[in-house]
């Protein structure tokens, strides 16, 4: 949830951050290097991809929802290098702190984040 908090603040005020800033200020340990998103129904190959491993099977991907009861999920999964060290989970759309459209696949611990929409989500400059 700090997390969750840290991020909104971030987005709130409209300054570039990076990610690391963002988990320092929620109280989490710097033992990681990029962040990738795990989205509804992605296969361990896609992931893999995204998070530069190989050959992992990935267990617990969630998949897309049917019916307006049901909340779409997804992770952010953490690693240094092709370790993972941590995962948070997003839930609905509206409640996802990055935007990952219109990156290459992974956010960089240092990399410039701006608000997309101030108070909603940050991005890849």
């Amino acid at each position: 949830m700090r997390f969750r908090q840290e991020s909104i603040a971030a987005a709130d005020r409209s300054e570039p951050t990076t990610l690391r800033t963002i988990t320092r200020a929620a109280g989490w340990s710097d033992n990681w290097d990029h962040v990738v998103e795990i989205r509804p129904n992605m296969t361990s190959d896609e992931i893999n991809l995204a998070a530069g491993t190989n050959g992992i099977c990935w267990e617990g991907i969630p998949e897309d929802s049917a019916g307006d009861d049901v909340l779409p999920t997804g992770s952010y999964l953490f690693l240094d290098g092709s370790t993972v060290k941590q995962t948070t989970s997003w839930w609905e759309t509206s409640n996802k702190p990055f935007d990952f459209s219109g990156t290459a696949s992974a956010i960089q611990a240092d990399e410039q984040l701006v608000a997309s929409d101030p108070g909603v989500d940050l991005r890849p400059q």
